[in-house]
């Protein structure tokens, strides 16, 4: 596997995601299959305009990501902007599970005993979500639930495109995840 860990932190959330473009252009010596993008709540409510910078410059990549607390690399730890991490890995694979158990450490374990890894590593999302009113809570579960069940036995271009319509929601309503606190 290879990897290169990008991060900027301009005022201007577009402003960043080029900054990153930049570095990328000229850090990376391979052709990148997966983009990990994370994000401090600086840019919260602009992560999508940032993600459509990327999508123009490196197409069809999958992208997973989240907002955080901070990101921390070999010599700094920066609590204020935005990292971008290209990786390659022909044999890596990208999965969604769900299990429903009492709390998120028993979801954990759970899933933890059905995915199998000898040699790299599992990431596991468990996003807390900020709803700004107990109106808009009850809406937000009622159209996850919904796009949810429109997804099972659904072709990939089909969820894709009821994720789309999930994000897109959750952006025009400033629904967003909340960074993790341990």
């Amino acid at each position: 596997m290879k990897s290169v860990a990008l991060f900027s932190n301009k005022k201007d959330s577009k402003d960043a995601a080029r900054h990153i473009i930049e570095q990328a252009r000229s850090r990376l010596d391979f052709e990148p299959d997966l983009a990990l993008f994370y994000s401090t709540l600086k840019y919260s409510g602009k992560y999508q305009s940032m993600l459509d910078i990327f999508h123009d410059e490196y197409g069809d990549i999958p992208q997973i990501g989240a907002s955080v607390d901070g990101m921390i690399y070999p010599e700094d730890m920066r609590s204020d902007g935005a990292a971008l991490v290209m990786c390659k890995d022909d044999d890596a694979e990208i999965r969604v599970d769900g299990i429903k158990e009492k709390g998120a450490m028993e979801s954990a374990e759970k899933l933890a005993k059905k995915v199998k890894c000898d040699n790299g590593a599992i990431v596991l999302h468990f996003p807390l979500v900020h709803v700004p009113n107990i109106l808009k809570s009850a809406e937000f579960f009622a159209k996850g639930f919904y796009y949810s069940k429109q997804c099972k036995g659904a072709n990939q271009e089909k969820q894709k495109d009821f994720a789309q319509k999930f994000a897109d929601y959750c952006e025009r309503e400033n629904i967003f995840y909340l960074p993790q606190r341990f």
